[in-house]
Order: structure tokens, then C-alpha cells, then sequence
């Protein structure tokens, strides 16, 4: 399980940092709800990891400047392999949500939850992208896996 998880957290890390190379050849020309999207979809990931991990997390909404999201992504990453060396999959995490409720789930039902919310999220961007007239990319699994 631990294997595929990191093949996963790979390709949502590439595909992340090709989103921000593409907000930044686009520049002003994003669509503008899609630097705050990506910002929501970069904090959500860094709050699963925070919580699992006992770091400080970041709002649901703050929205962040393109130049400081490769690090982001970066350290989103690092934190996720950090989590599948270090935890048992298959423990139960008990956590408060955002809205003060307490909830439990399984930390690779987390993890999947992470993977599968970027790639929706994502798939938003580019129909954005699209209907602006932009050259959206395509960010399928299967797609990574053939490069």
C-alpha cells in the first residue's frame, strides 16, 4: 500500500508544479477564481499532513502568491512521504475538521482522500483554462505513467 501511495503523492507532485509553471507563463491571464482554488487545494493537503504530523496548519482559504507555491508543493510533498515511512496505514486518526467537529478515518483513507480531492480540483483548472482560452495540460495517471 505504502508502494502506491508514493507512486501517487509523485505524480500529484508533478502535475502540481506543472500548475504553477502554468499560472506563471499564464500570468494575468488565469482565470481568476484559479490561483484561489489551487491555493484551497495546496492548503487541504498541507492540513491533512499537519494534522497527522502535529504541525501548524494552514487555513482552508488563505490564497497564496504564485511564487510561493512550488515551495509549498514541495513541502507537501516531503510531508507526505514523511507520513508513509513513519505511520501505519491502517490506524485510525481521530481529528477536528475545520468547522470544530470531530471525526475519525483511516490515515489511508486520508491519504486517498488528499490524492483524489487534487485531482478534482485540478480537473476544474483546466476546464478554467479551456474556456479562457488557455492550453490546459493533461494530468491523468495513466498519461504520468507513460512519460
Amino acid at each position: 500500500m505504502k508502494a502506491l501511495f508514493e507512486k501517487l503523492y509523485t505524480f500529484q507532485r508533478h502535475y502540481n508544479l506543472q500548475m504553477v509553471e502554468h499560472f506563471e507563463l499564464y500570468g494575468a491571464s488565469v482565470p481568476e477564481r484559479d490561483i484561489p482554488l489551487f491555493s484551497h487545494v495546496l492548503n487541504a493537503h498541507q492540513i491533512w499532513n499537519a494534522r497527522i504530523l502535529g504541525l501548524e496548519p494552514f487555513k482552508v482559504f488563505d490564497v497564496h502568491p504564485v511564487a510561493a507555491m512550488r515551495q509549498i508543493v514541495e513541502d507537501n510533498h516531503k510531508n507526505s512521504l514523511r507520513i508513509l515511512e513513519e505511520c501505519d496505514l491502517s490506524q485510525r486518526f481521530y481529528y477536528r475538521n475545520s468547522q470544530g467537529e470531530d471525526f475519525s478515518n483511516l490515515i489511508e483513507e486520508i491519504l486517498f482522500h488528499v490524492v483524489n480531492h487534487t485531482t478534482y480540483h485540478r480537473g476544474q483548472i483546466m476546464s478554467d483554462f479551456r474556456q479562457a482560452g488557455l492550453e490546459p495540460f493533461a494530468s491523468d495517471y495513466s498519461t504520468y505513467t507513460r512519460q
